[in-house]
Order: structure tokens, then sequence, then C-alpha cells
């Protein structure tokens, strides 16, 4: 059939389904009825039946459910046209094409946001519920599917907890009426899952649980329910209930199928893979061996089933620490898909992938490189070039690679490519470049090698080498994970065009910039996310002026980022008034922005702003923001309306727990009791911002009972997990106002190990940083004294590498001849150190470590001579090569390159 016409498709279609036609085939029928039908105008003669109808409306789901709902629209109209005057308009075939074209443009909309389809389908939907209601009732169990279109419609709208609550509703009738095996409820399932998996999981656990207690329970029903439990995600928080589960599902699928069955291995090989995963790896692998020796015996055998098992079995070994095993047992799987490579092709590249990660770790290296690079070849075999599995395989060997680098250098790749014959010259700007670009080729994560490709790229456009920059910066990966590095190359770039050769000239960088940002994504953030990496890039670093015509370069085409930012520059000013009035006029979800002005508001103590935002819409989401705002300038009575008027849950809570917590610190005990209720009960069933909510009401129920009594009141209202929490916050706070034997002593009534290691680090941390407010004073004192050699001192024994950098240049900056040349060397032995941000203890900040890089090079470019600037890199570039932690290693080589920047050209 495959030189068949489209209208010998579209007759097959007609007389037998999709199903009858090829991937190929469907598409090229569809793309028929799209260029003769635009828009899906009826077209009665092509469809004679209801049968016929029905087979088109089926074609039209059926591109729903394999993520191609544009293709949908059209069929759906040609199936409805026909039904109502096949069958009328009222009747039940009319109803399943109605269902068909409001579901497609649900699923359009949601990709697209397109108001018209929205309200097109809303209007279908209703028109379904009328239809299914006269035909069958309330009662009838189709009536859900209109709840299922009004699910899909609230979570395009945004409106997340409405939507759960529809299709938990839609769920629910179908599930008790048809039973889980129903096709009708499969696709609500899979609509339900993909929705909210938790809010799923918890009504299919309830639905197990109505279904046990029922004396006529079929099991082949609960076994099909027991896998819905368990295609969640959150049977993960949960794995000693998910494990019985499996065990559950073991011994339904023995009792249905038999002992020995196909089936039956397969549930075993599930219960063995989840428990080594998520539980304990020896608590898995008996049911891995005994569904190995089932699927050994099947007859006739199944190699996919088979390689499957070997292959997660043999994970379990080399998690376990014996690669030799996991190495036998990978090649037994690698030679079994070998010799039924049909349709188990990427299977067999992982486990031929796998077999050389046990073999490297034997440090086996030659065989090792032998075997990923048969990896790779098998995977350009069996794909070609550009396949994900190629390209995965292509990776693990480039991975292998750095690793055997790695092994060869000690770690040490600095040392590494330092050792190699590169110039060794007058040129330590250029020989700071090269080590930065040649390590990156080695480094082991993206993250390192994206750092040093735009270390290096930053190196160089302030050396002049602005075109050699912008290639490394375009070259570099359009997927980041946490912000754009990119960016700040572009914003170098710019300053130094502008002061070389002109506005027009640095616009032209700005220009490519742009255009990059555009095509790269941010994966832990929305929007236009590398934009503002850049408009922040560029005025921090290139300066208000340059930010100002990278403004005027998008005003056009991005106008509400443009907003955005014009937005944080009021809030950065305080100008809040003017904030305030382009809040208004800002398109789109603006419940952030408007909680972050509540926040500036109230710390103003503008009671006036913060009613205005309390009572707009505009405050969405963010409503708890506003209930804090309101408490802040002393509207207890406001907040406790507003709070009672939020629906979100997680609003909700974070309402309470800041009305809990403001009743706790004015000594109103009924009133906190209250609050902290409703607070404990709304955390019972959130996940989200657990930590954050249970720190406010850890501070409250602290200022109110003191710390034993507050720790006493949480034992008797919270779950074990929330309750650690709890006290980890209380005992944090402890710390910081100096209390630490308080903090070793409710921690300690926890009973965990863990929680108390957890609080000597703590204690240690605030030792630490203690420590250094006491030095950086001594410091003030010395360098008002031109003490210097005290000055030194107090600088090696700071803890915060920042601090001790900054010092170094103030002391140099205060001195003359060696003792500046002294100072700068203090600070490069401090320069690798620990970077630890003043709020959150401990978390290192990878950007303070490279601008402090940044600022020492360049105060030993301007207070050192030529001998002295070459002799500080060289003395950065040796102690760079001794170091095997990359960032690190990076921050001496930046600072070395820094002090030796190119003096700029005379023209």
């Amino acid at each position: 059939m495959t030189a068949a016409d489209p209208e010998t498709l579209w007759a097959v279609l007609l007389a037998e389904g999709h199903a009858a036609l090829s991937e190929p085939e469907q598409i090229e029928v569809t793309l028929w009825v799209l260029d003769h039908f635009p828009g899906g105008t009826p077209a009665t003669f092509l469809i004679e039946s209801a049968a016929e109808a029905g087979r088109v409306a089926a074609f039209a789901h059926h591109w729903i459910d394999v993520g191609k709902p544009q293709l949908a629209p059209p069929l759906a109209r040609l199936a409805l046209a026909a039904h109502e005057q096949v069958c009328g308009v009222d009747a039940e075939p009319t109803a399943s094409s109605v269902a068909a074209l409001a579901l497609a443009l649900t699923e359009i909309d949601a990709r697209e946001g397109v108001p018209e389809l929205r309200r097109e389908a809303a209007g279908l939907a209703d028109r379904y519920r009328t239809i299914v209601r006269t035909l069958g009732g309330d009662a009838d169990p189709r009536i859900a599917w209109s709840d299922v279109i009004a699910s899909r419609l609230a979570a395009a709208d945004g409106r997340s907890a409405e939507a759960a609550d529809l299709m938990a509703r839609a769920y629910g009738r179908v599930v008790v009426a048809c039973g889980p095996l129903h096709d009708f409820v499969r696709r609500v399932v899979d609509l339900f899952i993909d929705l909210d998996p938790l809010r799923a999981s918890d009504s299919m656990r309830a639905e197990l649980a109505r279904r046990d207690g029922l004396a006529d329970a079929d099991d082949a029903a609960t076994l099909r329910q027991i896998r819905d439990v368990l295609a969640t995600t959150a049977h993960w928080y949960v794995p000693d209930e998910a494990s019985r589960l499996h065990e559950r599902l073991v011994e339904l699928t023995g009792r249905l199928h038999g002992r020995e069955s196909a089936a039956q291995g397969e549930a075993l090989y599930q219960q063995g893979r989840f428990q080594s995963l998520y539980m304990d790896l020896a608590l898995g692998e008996p049911a891995l061996r005994r569904a190995l020796e089932i699927q050994e015996r099947a007859t006739p055998a199944s190699p996919a089933a088979l390689g499957r098992t070997l292959r997660q079995l043999a994970l379990v070994q080399w998690r376990r620490g014996d690669a030799a095993e996991a190495e036998a047992l990978l090649r037994r799987t690698v030679v079994l898909l070998r010799r039924h490579e049909s349709g188990n092709e990427t299977a067999l590249v992982g486990a031929a992938i796998d077999l050389a990660g046990t073999i490297q770790d034997q440090g086996r290296w030659q065989q090792a490189e032998a075997q990923f690079t048969e990896a790779f070849r098998i995977a350009h075999r069996l794909f070609g070039e550009n396949a994900s599995e190629t390209e995965e395989a292509r990776q693990c060997l480039a991975r292998f690679r750095r690793d055997l680098a790695h092994h060869h250098a000690d770690g040490k790749l600095f040392g590494l490519c330092y050792r190699l014959p590169v110039p060794r010259d007058d040129d330590r700007w250029a020989l700071a470049v090269r080590l930065l670009f040649d390590v990156a080729q080695h480094a082991r994560s993206d993250e390192d090698e994206s750092m040093l490709c735009a270390e290096g790229a930053v190196l160089l456009a302030r050396g002049g080498e602005v075109a050699r920059a912008l290639k490394v910066a375009g070259g570099m990966s359009g997927v980041v994970r946490h912000e754009w590095e990119a960016a700040a190359v572009y914003a170098h770039a710019a300053r130094v065009e502008s002061e070389a050769h002109g506005a027009a000239a640095a616009l032209r960088v700005l220009e490519t910039a742009v255009a990059q940002a555009g095509s790269v994504a941010v994966v832990e953030r929305t929007g236009d996310a590398a934009l503002d990496d850049l408009h922040d890039a560029v005025r921090s670093i290139a300066g208000p002026d340059l930010a100002a015509a990278l403004v005027r370069l998008v005003r056009e085409s991005k106008p509400a980022v443009v907003q955005a930012w014009t937005f944080q520059a009021h809030l950065d000013a305080g100008e809040l008034d003017a904030a305030w009035a382009l809040l208004q006029a800002m398109p789109a979800d603006r419940s952030v922005p408007a909680g972050d002005l509540c926040r500036r508001a109230a710390g103003k103590g503008r009671g006036d702003l913060v009613r205005a935002i309390a009572s707009s819409p505009l405050i969405g989401h963010m409503g708890h923001v506003a209930v804090a705002g309101l408490l802040a300038v002393g509207a207890p009575d406001e907040a406790s309306a507003l709070a009672g008027s939020l629906d979100n849950s997680f609003d909700r809570l974070e309402a309470v727990v800041a009305l809990a917590r403001a009743a706790a610190v004015a000594g109103q005990s009924e009133d906190f009791e209250r609050w902290a209720g409703e607070a404990v009960g709304l955390l019972k069933n959130s996940s989200n911002g657990l930590f954050q909510s249970l720190a406010v009401l850890a501070e409250g129920a602290s200022a109110l009972l003191g710390p034993e009594r507050a720790v006493a009141w949480a034992r008797q209202r919270l779950p074990a997990r929330d309750l650690s929490t709890f006290v980890s916050v209380m005992a944090r706070r402890l710390i910081d106002d100096g209390h630490l034997d308080e903090a070793r002593a409710v921690t300690a009534g926890l009973g965990s190990p863990r929680a108390v290691r957890d609080l000597e680090e703590d204690i240690v941390r605030h030792g630490r940083r203690a420590a250094d407010r006491a030095a950086l004073a001594r410091i003030e004192a010395h360098l008002a004294a031109r003490a210097t050699d005290a000055v030194l001192a107090e600088i090696g024994a700071l803890h915060n590498a920042w601090f001790a950098v900054d010092r170094s240049i103030a002391l140099a900056t205060s001195v003359e001849g060696r003792a500046a040349y002294a100072a700068l060397q203090a600070g490069l032995a401090a320069l690798p150190g620990h970077y630890e941000d003043e709020v959150f203890a401990g978390l290192a900040k990878e950007h303070f470590r490279y601008d402090a890089a940044r600022l020492l090079g360049q105060a030993a470019r301007r207070l050192l001579g030529p001998a002295e600037r070459a002799s500080f890199a060289d003395l950065a570039f040796e102690r760079a090569a001794e170091l095997a932690d990359l960032p690190r290693a990076a921050t001496l080589v930046i600072a070395g390159g820094e002090a030796n920047l190119p003096e700029p050209s005379a023209g």
C-alpha cells in the first residue's frame, strides 16, 4: 500500500480504521485532509455512516494520544459533522466526536495558548455534558469526560489546584463505574498522572483500598489498579508501601498466570528493580535472580526480558562493589542481545556502555577504552550518526578519555597541561588563556567545562581579543543549567569594544549577544532567562550606558521583558510608587513581582501600598506575601481576612504560619494555637515549601514557649519527618543567638546521630563566621596603624577567602614596593579557599570565587611592575598545577592572566 494515493488511504481508513495504515500513511492521509478541507470544513459526503464517522473520530483521538493534537481537529470536525447528519445532534455517537474535538482543541491550547480555542473547547465540553446527561442522567460515568476537558482547560489557564480537583472527580467517577481495565479509565489515568502524579497517586491508592474492601474483587482488575499506583512518582516517597505493592503484584500475577509464567518473571523483575533502586541492593537481588531463573527456562525465550534482568542484576552487583561479577553478567547480556539485535538495539548499546564502565572500574584502562569504542561503533551502526543513542555512546567515550586524563594526572589537570610544551615567554596572559581552554577539553563535568570556556573567553575579551571571545561564546552549549555564563563574556566584550572603538562597536557586540540569548534555554528557569542574565551582566560589568543601549535593542521585540527590567530598577532605587504604576500596566501573571513590591513596601512601612497590593487581584498566588506585609504594617485583622480567602493550599499554608508567628510574638497563645493547628493540617498534605513553612512555625513556637516547650509542642503534633526539620530550624536560630548548649539539647532529643552531626557542623560554621568578624575588626585597626605584618597574619587566619582577598588588596593599596607584592601573595594563597554565604552557611558562591580572582589579578596589574606581575602569574600557575579541584585551580589561573593583560593598543 506504500504507493497508494491519499484517496485510497482515506477509503481504507473509513472501512478498517487507522490501525490498518502505517505511520507514514496515517500522516499522508491526514495532510491530505488538511489540504483539501482547510479548518476542518464539514464534508459529510466523504463519510456515509456512523461507523465510518466513528473510525475518523478514533483517528483524531489517536493523534491526541501520540502527542500530535494539531493534526486532530480537522478529523474531529469531519467526524462531528457526519455524526450530526447521520445520527442527530444529541445522539451518543455525536457525543464521542464532540469529546474528540474538545480534547484536541484543549491540547493545542495547552501548548500554544490560543484563547479562541479555549473558549470553543469549553463550549464543546458543556455540550458534551448536556448530551450525556440527556442520554444517561447524572449518574452516567461518561459525564466524567467533560470534567477531563475542563481539567485540561484549567491547567492551561494556570489553575492547577482546580485542574487536579476536576481530574480527581473524573477518575473517581469512572473507575468505580467501569473498573480499572476499561479503555475510558485507561485514558483518564494517563491524563491524571501527566497532570499531577502526586494527586493521582492519592486517588489511585484510595481506589485500591476501596477495591480491597470488596468481597468479590476481580484479581485482574486489582492487578491493574496496583500497577496504576506504582506508575505514579509518589511511591518514591513511600518505598516501604511500594515494596509491599510489588510483593502483591508478584502474588497476584502468579495466581492469574502461573508461578513459572513470563508475566511472573516480569513482575519479579519489576519488584527486584524497585527494591534495589529505592530501598536496599541486597533486598532486590533475590527477586531479580528468581526472575532470571524463570526467564532462562521460558519457552519461547524472550531476549528482551532476559537481557533487561541480566543488566539490572549486573548493575546491582556493580553498585555493591563487585565489578567483576557485574562484568560477567554484562558480557552475557551483550552476547545475548547481539544475537537478537532486532527490537533490542537500545538495550544493546546501554549494556555495551555499562560493560565498558565495569572494566574501567577494575582499572583495566586499555580494555575499557576498546569497549567504549566498540559501544560507540555499535550505536553508530544501528542508529546512525545523529541518533540520541549514538550521541550517548559518543559522550561516554569522551567522558572516559577525560577520566583517563584525570587518572594519568592524578586529577591535577592544570598540572598536566602546564607541563605540556606551551609557550613560556613573557606573555603570561596568553598562557592563562591556553591553560583554561586546554583543561576544559579534559573536564569531567559539563559545568566545569562550561565554566572554564566562559572564563577563558572573558580573559580573551579583556585582553582585546574580542572576536575570538565571541566565537567561543557562540559555540557554548545552548542548554544551560543555572545561568547563562556566556552573558558575562558578551558584557566584558561590549565594555572593551566601547573603550577601544566606541559605542557603535559595543552595540554590535550587544546585537550578537541578544541574538544568541534567543537560542539559549536555561533549564531551571522559564521565560527569557538568558536575556535577563545578559541584562544583569551588562549592567554590572559594562555600566549603565551600555545597559541602556541593551534596553533600546530589545524594547520593541521584548516589551514585557523590558517592563520587568524597569520594574526591578524602580524597586532597586526605592521608587515604589513608580513600580506599582508600572506593575498595573504589565501583562501576564504579575503575582511574583507584586509579592516583591509588597515586601519592599512593608519594609518601608508603606501601609497604604501594602493594602493596595493585598486588595488587588495582581497578587495572585503570592497572597501569603501580602498577609505577611499586612502583619508588618500593623494590620492583623486584614491579614487574617485575606488568609481566609486564599484557596491555593501552599499560599494558605504560608499565610497561616505567618499569622501563627505574629500571634506568638504578640504573646497571643490562643490565636497561635488556632493558626498553628491549621498550619499543621496543611503541612501534612504538602511537599512544597515544607522547610520554609516549618522555619516560620518554629520561630513563632520558640518565641511563645521557649525552645524546650516548643519542641514538646511540636512532638505532639508533627510527624517525625517534620519534627526533625522543625528542631533543625530552631537549633540554627539558637546557634545564631549564641545559645549553643540549648541547640545541642533540643537536637539530642531527636535521637538522630545525623541531626547531631549536622548541628555540630553548623556550630563550627558559626564559629568560623564569628572568628572572621573579629579578625576583620582587628585588620581594620592594624591597617589604620600601618601594622603590615599584623595584617598579613590576620589575613592568613581568615576562613572566608573573599574577605582574605579583599583585605589583601586593601593592604597592597596602602603600601609600596615588596610589601605590596607580599600582600597580594597573601591574597593568592587564600584565593582557592572556601567562599561561604553569610545567609546560607557553607553554601559556596562560585561567582564570588571568580570575581575575587579578577579583582586580585587587576590589583596586581595596577600595583606591580612587569617583572613582579610575571612572578605573580608564575606562582599562581604553579599552585594551580598542584590542585585537583578545577574551580579552585581556575581562580589562580584567572588571577595570573588578569595580572598580565596586554596593554591596550595605541589606536
